[in-house]
């Protein structure tokens, strides 16, 4: 069971991370200047389940981490963060699981919001309302840029403390 717990924890846990640093570090920087391309890309990710495939890897990467805590606590959480590693892995656990709040409470919706405003560009004739959406989906783009960065920063924070915790 440990081992199928860790394959889930990690291939997920990797998935989830490095989705979040290509689209706060690549993604988002590249599109961020043209309203009607994030609107297509935003499209496209919608599509593609996007927006439901990366939160389902990141509950699974965080219910493999509590399944693993608790089989090697023997079902005692405070028991297993009573060991340096334990609170290495149970801290860095937290941090992930905030992370991931963070994003869901904040970054997503500002993510579906622009999918759907990119949807709705494409068929707006009206230059006042063009440029209004293009208004708000720029900030859209601002507030997600800032939330992912932390995100991803909370994220690496948390990805390092695993990979160390059990050297502790």
């Amino acid at each position: 069971m440990m081992i199928l717990l860790r394959l889930i924890h990690i291939l997920a846990g990797v998935f989830w991370v490095g989705t979040m640093f290509f689209v706060t570090f690549f993604l988002t920087p590249v599109i961020k200047g043209d309203p009607s391309t994030a609107g297509k890309v935003m499209q496209g990710l919608t599509a593609r389940n996007f927006l439901q495939i990366v939160p389902g890897l990141a509950l699974l990467s965080i219910l493999s981490g509590l399944g693993m805590i608790w089989i090697l606590g023997n079902g005692d959480f405070m028991g297993f963060a009573a060991s340096r590693s334990g609170h290495v892995f149970m801290t860095s656990g937290g941090i992930a699981i905030f992370a991931f709040l963070l994003g869901m409470a904040f970054a997503r919706p500002a993510m579906m919001r622009a999918g759907r405003i990119g949807a709705s560009m494409a068929s707006v004739t009206d230059a006042a309302e063009r440029t209004r959406l293009q208004a708000e989906m720029g900030v859209l783009q601002k507030r997600n840029a800032q939330v992912t960065l932390v995100v991803v920063s909370l994220l690496i924070l948390a990805t390092v403390g695993m990979a160390i915790a059990r050297y502790m």
